[in-house]
């Protein structure tokens, strides 16, 4: 929806507050872009898994001082 203003059957439910991430992408203040799930490291935040993923979002992210265990 933020990508194609034209209305959408279901957006009739969305609050209004929450297409203040259209107007941003629209006046180009924010880019969209689709991240590959295999290569998402916001899931070290957010969901459990495994040490080897965890390992390599840590990483990515540049945390220090964290320990496995």
């Amino acid at each position: 929806m933020a990508k194609n203003p034209t209305y959408h059957s279901k957006e009739k439910h969305i609050n209004v507050e929450y297409h203040f991430v259209r107007d941003m992408v629209e006046d180009k203040k924010v880019f969209l872009v689709k991240v590959d799930t295999l290569k998402n490291t916001v899931d070290a935040l957010t969901k459990s898994m495994s040490t080897e993923k965890f390992s390599w979002c840590r990483e990515i992210i540049a945390l220090q001082g964290w320990t496995n265990g």
